[in-house]
């Protein structure tokens, strides 16, 4: 569910990505009609004059309807005032027009206001291919895949975030960012605050700071299981592994039914500890099988995996449990 407060934050990050409202291929003629309206319709939306850039909005569609550009700028509209049905309306009624980058990056951050992680990583990579420069994809693939549970496509997407903005920049739209799509959302506002902070930290390789964070989240929501996991990979990276596998072990347990497949994050990094501290390789391949069942193919759980099975010399042990 988005939450009003980041709204501000959002619309400042897409607008700073994108600039004014972008013709792309197939978007309408050179001096459309609706130039002019979609910039004013732009300005007034940066101003969160809501109703005056709706008007516009539908001005300019009215006068170039086969341009998608208006449908996206509504669909941005409705996002920003939390309408996220309409939004996704508007997005598909817009990519039904021209499939550009802009309108698959809104209808990816739809999907993922709607905890719907897979179609929205499949629209944002599709978006950042058809345009590599494209921060807010970049931005926003990150999150999704912190909520996917895949950590080496989200260590990759925050390394092209970086690359396009300077890292200092990505770090400050990443992280309003995947706070706002976070993937334990019902948590008090000040643990939100540091724990993604915590994973932000932990994204640019940075496992002290990211203990700093999830130590001071924890303050304010002790049982916050997601925050801990935090705290426990920031242990691990920093070679504290007894430290780690104590609260991953915790972390597990933790979790409620509704939470499988954050408990299948935290058996993954709990297979990857067991392997560096030389314990049973055997329980590091369950975990692995265990976290891949629930995720599906996630390249760092398929690495674990394999990493076990050559520990425990078993040739035949690679491959998912069914």
């Amino acid at each position: 569910m988005a939450r009003p407060w980041i709204a501000p934050a959002w619309i400042a990050l897409a607008l700073a990505c994108a600039g004014p409202t972008a013709r792309a291929p197939g978007a309408g003629p050179a001096g459309s009609s609706a130039d002019g309206l979609l910039a004013e319709a732009d300005r007034e939306l940066a101003e969160r004059e809501f109703a005056e850039a709706e008007r516009l909005y539908r001005e300019a569609a009215a006068r170039a309807p086969e341009d998608a550009r208006p449908l996206l700028g509504l669909a941005r509209l409705k996002v920003a005032t939390n309408r996220i049905d309409e939004a996704h309306a508007l997005a598909d009624r817009a990519l039904a027009l021209s499939q550009t980058a802009d309108g698959l990056v809104l209808r990816g951050r739809v999907h993922g206001l709607e905890r719907r992680f897979d179609e929205a990583a499949s629209d944002l990579e599709r978006a950042v291919s058809l345009d590599p420069g494209n921060c807010e994809g970049w931005v926003l693939l990150t999150a999704i895949q912190v909520n996917r549970g895949d950590d080496v496509e989200a260590r990759r997407a925050f390394g092209e975030a970086a690359r396009v903005l300077g890292e200092t920049k990505a770090v400050e739209r990443v992280w309003p960012t995947l706070h706002g799509i976070t993937p334990d959302p019902d948590q008090p506002q000040e643990a939100l605050d540091r724990c993604v902070r915590g994973a932000v930290e932990l994204l640019r390789g940075r496992p002290v700071e990211a203990q700093h964070e999830a130590l001071n989240g924890l303050r304010y929501a002790p049982r916050y299981a997601w925050c801990a996991a935090t705290l426990a990979e920031a242990s691990w990276r920093q070679g504290d592994l007894a430290r780690a596998e104590a609260t991953l072990r915790r972390v597990m347990e933790a979790y409620p039914p509704e939470q499988e497949a954050l408990r299948a994050d935290a058996k993954g990094k709990l297979a990857g500890v067991l392997l560096d501290a030389g314990k049973d390789p055997g329980e590091a391949a369950r975990l692995a099988r265990e976290a891949l069942d629930v995720r599906g193919e996630r390249a760092h759980l398929l690495d674990v995996l394999g990493r076990a099975c050559q520990a425990a010399g078993d040739a035949a042990c690679p491959g998912r449990a069914h």
